[in-house]
């Protein structure tokens, strides 16, 4: 049972409008009443801690009990969070200027903290850039970047221009690997890889997932890009697409390349990298980890402190929380001496 507290603040965030008409389609596809999925929903809120969004991109209207609680949810993933990872270290994580500073021999690419450069440093950046991205500290989800063409204005007007406008950290555009470009041209497609730190230290690598946009420049689940689960083994894509708005996809709608059977360059190299940054900072020990494919090797984009529960059982519509539950019983026991 989800506490008061987490409850409570799914009521005052939750978007009625949107829940409204994912009843109205949850009952559509069930052959069921809207009324009927409505209450239906709430009790999955109060009984397993379901947000709303959880109950309709996992298919809860199709469920019962026993496969319901097989999904990590929203209030799962919150207590997650709070049994692996310290409040402590949260900020490396959420501010990306921070990141990029810890987590600098993973990049792959030049970043420069705005604040902190002059006019000739900001030039020098941008020798040889079409474009690059601007980010702000805070922002998530797709929100707070955007991919700027390289002005002809002078240097220190555009600086200023980007500090006024809350930007604080530029970075170079990504090349990414032609595989991947092919794949959605206007997006940097990356994949998500969870990993955890067991209690003494050793990092595993739980899932994986493919995310590319779908038209638009956002890979984000959020954002209105696709998700599909990966073979830990042999980096192949075994599962088809699939949208937040549970539109499934055997090729790219753009591309039209085959999803299942897709295989991602560099790999192992891709997880050896993962296993090294997630020792980095050992006390945020479960954390998604934004990984973006270059023609010279893989590169991190970012790591999550709040790693996005969603993404890694949409695609395949299978509950993971049997994946992750020996280390969070062996973390919490921990905890508690």
């Amino acid at each position: 049972m989800p506490s008061l507290s987490f409850l409570l603040s799914k009521v005052c965030q939750a978007d009625y409008g949107k829940a409204w008409k994912n009843v109205k389609d949850n009952a559509r596809r069930a052959g069921r009443t809207a009324p009927g999925v409505a209450l239906d929903m709430l009790w999955c809120a109060l009984r397993y801690g379901a947000a709303f969004t959880d109950y309709h991109v996992f298919g809860f209207a199709f469920l019962r009990g026993r496969q319901r609680r097989d999904f990590i949810l929203a209030a799962d993933n919150k207590h997650m969070v709070s049994v692996f990872n310290s409040m402590e270290y949260r900020h490396i994580f959420e501010n990306k200027t921070e990141f990029c500073r810890v987590f600098s021999e993973f990049l792959g690419r030049p970043y420069l903290v705005l604040k902190e450069a002059n006019a000739s440093e900001f030039s020098a950046f941008l020798q040889g850039q079409e474009k690059i991205f601007v980010k702000k500290d805070d922002g998530f989800a797709g929100r707070g970047i955007a991919c700027l063409d390289v002005s002809e204005e002078d240097p220190q007007a555009f600086l200023e221009r980007l500090r006024q406008e809350g930007y604080d950290l530029a970075e170079h555009v990504i090349c990414q690997h032609s595989q991947l470009a092919a794949l959605a041209p206007a997006s940097v497609n990356t994949v998500r890889m969870v990993s955890v730190l067991d209690t003494k230290g050793q990092t595993h690598i739980l899932l994986a997932a493919l995310r590319c946009g779908r038209g638009s420049r956002l890979d984000n689940l959020n954002a209105g890009g696709l998700a599909a689960m990966i073979d830990l083994q042999s980096g192949c894509v075994y599962t088809p697409g699939k949208a937040k708005d549970l539109q499934c996809y055997e090729t790219h709608p753009v591309s039209g390349i085959a999803l299942p059977g897709f295989r991602l360059p560099y790999w192992q190299e891709a997880l050896e990298m993962v296993r090294r940054a997630a020792t980095r900072i050992p006390e945020v020990a479960y954390v998604g980890w934004d990984v973006a494919f270059t023609p010279t090797g893989p590169c991190l984009i970012e790591g999550n402190y709040h790693c996005g529960h969603d993404i890694l059982q949409i695609a395949d519509g299978v509950g993971k929380r049997a994946l992750f539950q020996p280390f969070l019983d062996e973390r919490t026991k921990k905890n508690k001496k």
